[in-house]
């Protein structure tokens, strides 16, 4: 979890924290100058999860931040059952793929059919939000709220790590945070199977 992150949509945690709804976790732990990277090793450290996942949201760039969250929601066992769930990841990983305006329209479909906080519907939304603009079936253009974007981002990642049994969702965490990192570094994220123990 100590590698620095070559992809960042800012290398300074003041640009994050002036732009974005960070917790005072985040805020508590960081000092002027600070890299964003250095910023979540410290709450992971701390145990402040949800502050690193939102740190971590909107750290990523866009596609990067879209694809961490489908990674993180393929990891829930409940999913697979859920055809409109499936259906929402599966729009929201064909936009990492191919980030075009007709992919970004189908997320959007899925995300206004799913259940709103749930994994595979957020990852969705992440992947309609991530720009200011929707070009729609008819030809006009619905204006996006692009500050949405990354509470969907952490929203898919959290609601992903809470479906851990108890006594494993700070692994879960963690093992999360370790997908980031390798994202953030060019690589793909996945997360491998872990076998349980009691």
């Amino acid at each position: 979890m100590n590698a620095q992150w070559q992809k960042m949509k800012s290398a300074r945690v003041a640009d994050l924290l002036a732009s974005e709804r960070l917790g005072e976790a985040a805020r508590e732990y960081f000092v002027p100058d600070m890299r964003p990277d250095e910023l979540i090793v410290n709450l992971c450290e701390a145990g402040h999860w949800q502050d690193a996942v939102m740190v971590a949201s909107c750290t990523l760039p866009p596609r990067e931040a879209v694809w961490w969250a489908c990674v993180c929601a393929r990891k829930m066992e409940s999913i697979a059952s859920d055809e409109d769930e499936m259906a929402a990841l599966k729009a929201a990983e064909l936009w990492v793929y191919k980030p075009n305006e007709e992919n970004q329209l189908q997320a959007f479909e899925c995300f206004q059919r799913g259940k709103t906080r749930s994994a595979g519907s957020l990852t969705a939304g992440a992947a309609t939000f991530n720009a200011s603009k929707l070009p729609l079936a008819d030809g006009n253009e619905a204006e996006m709220d692009e500050s949405v974007f990354t509470n969907l981002v952490a929203g898919a990642v959290i609601t992903a790590a809470g479906d851990a049994p108890t006594d494993r969702i700070y692994r879960q965490f963690e093992r999360f945070m370790e997908s980031a990192t390798d994202i953030a570094n060019g690589g793909d994220g996945r997360i491998p199977d872990e076998v349980m123990t009691s």
